[in-house]
């Protein structure tokens, strides 16, 4: 049987190795979202950002917690990631960083 140790030593493995292939998903989004706007392609940002977070969070590394009951689509954070979104594909593209984002009523 694994210790609590061993377990977060595997869980800390494991998220070292998932996370830059999610980040690499966030990236090349937000790169190709001006060309191909779709409702999917922001969830599949916000799936990577949720399991990016989540992963971090079982690890104590990043301390938010959040409690959602019932339908995933209809969450606030979601429909604000749309435009928080916008303006990181912005920046990215004109900057190629996102230094300079205020948010959706920039």
């Amino acid at each position: 049987m694994a210790t609590h140790s061993e377990i977060q030593d595997q869980a800390y493995q494991f998220f070292i190795e998932e996370a830059p292939e999610l980040l690499q998903l966030i990236e090349t989004g937000l790169l190709n979202l001006q060309q191909e706007r779709s409702t999917a392609k922001i969830h599949d940002l916000m799936r990577a950002a949720h399991s990016i977070k989540g992963g971090a969070a079982s690890m104590k590394s990043f301390n938010f917690q959040e409690e959602c009951i019932g339908d995933h689509d209809s969450y606030l954070w979601g429909h604000t990631a749309i435009a928080m979104a916008t303006r990181v594909a912005d920046s990215f593209a004109k900057y190629r960083w996102c230094p300079n984002i205020i948010g959706p009523a920039a």
